[in-house]
């Protein structure tokens, strides 16, 4: 039975790989997309910065599919600094604007508040009285096309939604090459 399973995965994923590598635009290789930039960028803020381990939204059951909410959330340790963390994958381009844009409606929206009772069980309560008090970050996760990395920042520091996330205690931003 293992092997039958196996087996199936592995066409799974070959054929996931070929739609990333001929930049496919179909409902399936967005959703693996933005699963990939999610992981992806959450597992950096793990390993580069020693950010706390919490699941994908997906796998709490805070959200299924769509947008309801962040796609990803961390806590920087040192600081008790809650990170909610947004995900966006295009197969043409770089997509810095999306994400930035998701993030700021979702701060307008107040879903960093509503998802915080999600977190509960994974933050330390002063990182969540801070979240609540509006001491948080964000991570702003994408995937990104052979744009130079200085012409990129150069575009992300210029989105006027990103200005809007100045005040806050943390950005973090991920560029995944897909």
């Amino acid at each position: 039975m293992k092997s039958s399973f196996k087996k199936r995965a592995e066409e799974t994923i070959a054929d996931i790989k070929k739609k990333f590598d001929d930049s496919s635009d179909d409902k399936v290789t967005k959703e693996a997309g933005e699963y990939v930039v999610s992981e992806l960028a959450r597992e950096s803020l793990l390993s580069q910065m020693s950010y706390l381990h919490i699941p994908l939204a997906e796998l709490l059951g805070m959200k299924i599919s769509g947008n309801p909410g962040f796609d990803f959330h961390s806590q920087n340790n040192t600081t008790n600094t809650v990170i909610f963390g947004e995900a966006k994958y295009n197969s043409r381009q770089s997509a810095y604007a999306t994400a930035i844009s998701q993030v700021s409606k979702f701060i307008e929206d107040g879903k960093d508040v509503k998802q915080l009772a999600d977190l509960r069980d994974f933050c330390t309560s002063e990182a969540l009285t801070r979240a609540n008090d509006g001491f948080k970050g964000f991570a702003i996760a994408f995937s990104a096309k052979s744009t130079a990395s200085d012409s990129l920042i150069d575009s992300v520091i210029k989105h006027q939604d990103f200005l809007k996330l100045l005040p806050f205690e943390e950005i973090v931003i991920v560029a995944v090459n897909i």
